[in-house]
């Protein structure tokens, strides 16, 4: 049950990292499928890792020297999560 919300708030921070077009969605879904499949093998860490990359180039933010975002995806998913879907949502505010 955790791990549906996990991907699901992965998903919706996908959603507004992405112009809405249609072949984004399909992006997002597929995205969403490799999530959940790289989440059985407890590897799901690696593709927030990627968007979470893009994250921080898209909006130029700095990643913290103390605890990289490759820690903070790997021992802390679901709070990285929380944490980008903030700031998104702070972002569609401005």
């Amino acid at each position: 049950m955790i791990v549906i919300h996990v991907v699901m708030g992965f998903g919706v921070n996908l959603v507004y990292l992405v112009q809405m077009r249609i072949r984004s969605m399909v992006v997002i879904v597929f995205m969403c499928l490799a999530y959940t499949c790289l989440a059985e093998f407890g590897m799901c860490w690696l593709l927030h890792y990627m968007k979470r990359k893009s994250l921080r180039d898209k909006f130029n933010l700095r990643e913290d020297p103390s605890c990289g975002d490759c820690l903070t995806t790997l021992c802390c998913g679901p709070c990285a999560l929380c944490q980008e879907a903030r700031f998104l949502k702070q972002q569609g505010k401005s």
